[in-house]
């Protein structure tokens, strides 16, 4: 492991090149064997620069502060020695600007209150946040960020936020019987910075009614019904106390949290087979019956309307956006596909195996992975389609989401059962690790919950809700989870 003493290098005594793809330099080697001290991932050796070294030299970038553009200069040479940020500011209540912001986003995602939402680290919310790291760390307790505590800080930006990485269990929490028919779709609330949050989930369900739940899996709100057909699918709006849902009608309605309709609008291509909207609530996605993809706005007028490479009959299955604006989608016909920019109409469309039937896609919250379900196979790539890793489940995948680092990833299944598969294990080609029983009925939906709570979230074709609860420590071998 490089040792920390080299934090004081300058560039000069490193003497090292600046790296990037296509890059043959013999200095290579030794950063590819650099990279796997810190980001798990597959086939990142021999010696050559290539797509998934850049992949990787992101990921390391990310957790360190850095600009994230896979060259390897400078900065993140010293960062690769040191294993800590570099240059990075000293902070303490009265700072201010971006480096706050970044302070109080990280300081979240590991599990240590929710950004205030302004630029200001003031007295109160942000210092405390700080005190309770730096005394879960075993740093000193001053609320002042220095360079230990955004080394600290680093070491949560690829991991859960509940511990160091590894889940030791799942067990039940809650089993409820939520709807009469099949859960088509669940969503978790977001984390909106200076809005008070009650962990909500939301249910859209085959007898036409959406519903809202506390964690536990009590509901808060009232139902509300389906306009022209069941529920299909449900999302929460990124920024406001909103409820967006289409349904098998080929309607889009979006609602208050008591249940108040504030419109709804045709999807003009038939059934809504899923939904999704942009990080910033810009605008909604429809995946149509008939095989296209639509872009309202959140007042509904038509902004674009995308057809795969290959359209056919079957219409959509699954559709998924990354925080970066990228559309992924699934389909009988045409496969999974993806879209860079999709409200940019000279954008070109990226073909996944088009000759294969998909499930279901998603991205990973912070939008560097893609998970692809084709039956029972799973396919992990990179948001630039580089191959990560792939996985046989033991039945037909129905549901996926990712936990909130990306380390984990669940799947629904046919079989009854939910299977979770962990990213850093089988030195970063996955391996699944659990295998969830506790569904009489085959799994139609799956949820991994934000920050500060964590927990995990499963549906059937039943209308059953399991919440479990997940459990730290040190995992040996595959587990078994599910009622007592």
């Amino acid at each position: 492991m490089p040792a920390t003493s080299l934090s004081s290098l300058s560039v000069d005594q490193l003497n090292k090149p600046t790296l990037s793809l296509g890059s043959t330099h013999a200095d290579v080697s030794e950063l590819q064997q650099l990279l796997g001290h810190y980001v798990s991932s597959p086939m990142v050796s021999g010696g050559v620069f290539n797509s998934l070294t850049e992949y990787t030299v992101r990921r390391f970038q990310y957790r360190m502060f850095l600009a994230q553009d896979g060259i390897v200069g400078p900065k993140t040479w010293r960062a690769l020695y040191t294993g800590a940020p570099v240059d990075m500011p000293v902070l303490q209540v009265g700072s201010r600007g971006e480096p706050v912001i970044l302070l109080q986003e990280t300081l979240s995602v590991a599990g240590f209150g929710v950004p205030s939402g302004d630029d200001l680290f003031d007295q109160t919310m942000v210092r405390q946040n700080v005190a309770f790291f730096q005394d879960r760390h075993g740093l000193v307790v001053d609320a002042i960020v220095g360079q230990k505590t955004w080394h600290a800080l680093s070491k949560t930006r690829l991991e859960d936020f509940t511990t160091v990485g590894t889940i030791d269990s799942f067990e039940v929490n809650t089993d409820h019987k939520l709807h009469a028919h099949k859960i088509n779709s669940l969503a978790v609330e977001p984390v909106v910075p200076g809005r008070h949050h009650n962990r909500q989930i939301a249910t859209a369900s085959t007898d036409t009614t959406v519903r809202l739940w506390r964690s536990a899996g009590d509901p808060v709100k009232p139902i509300y019904f389906g306009d022209r057909g069941s529920v299909s699918s449900v999302v929460f709006h990124p920024t406001q106390p909103q409820l967006i849902s289409g349904t098998f009608g080929g309607t889009v309605r979006i609602s208050d949290y008591s249940a108040q309709t504030l419109l709804t609008f045709p999807a003009r291509g038939g059934s809504v087979m899923a939904l999704a909207v942009d990080s910033a609530g810009r605008y909604v996605v429809t995946a149509n019956g008939d095989n296209a993809l639509r872009l309202f706005n959140l007042k509904g007028d038509l902004l674009r309307e995308l057809m795969p490479p290959r359209p056919g009959a079957g219409g959509m299955r699954s559709v998924s956006m990354s925080a970066s604006g990228q559309l992924a989608t699934a389909s009988h016909q045409s496969g999974a596909n993806l879209w860079e920019n999709p409200l940019n109409p000279d954008a070109p469309v990226s073909n996944i195996s088009s000759s294969r039937s998909a499930n279901v896609v998603c991205f990973n919250p912070e939008g560097s992975k893609l998970a692809v379900a084709r039956g029972p196979w799973l396919q992990i790539y990179s948001n630039q389609l580089h191959a990560l890793a792939a996985t046989r489940c033991p039945a037909l995948i129905t549901a996926l989401s990712f936990s909130q680092s990306g380390r984990y990833l669940a799947m629904g299944c046919l079989d009854h059962r939910v299977y979770v598969l962990d990213l850093q294990a089988n030195s970063g080609a996955g391996e699944i690790v659990f295998e969830l029983e506790g569904h009489q009925a085959p799994v139609s939906a799956v949820a991994f919950s934000r920050q500060p709570e964590f927990t995990f979230h499963s549906a059937d074709v039943t209308g059953r809700l399991i919440t479990w609860g997940i459990r730290k420590g040190i995992r040996k071998g595959i587990r078994k989870g599910g009622l007592n």
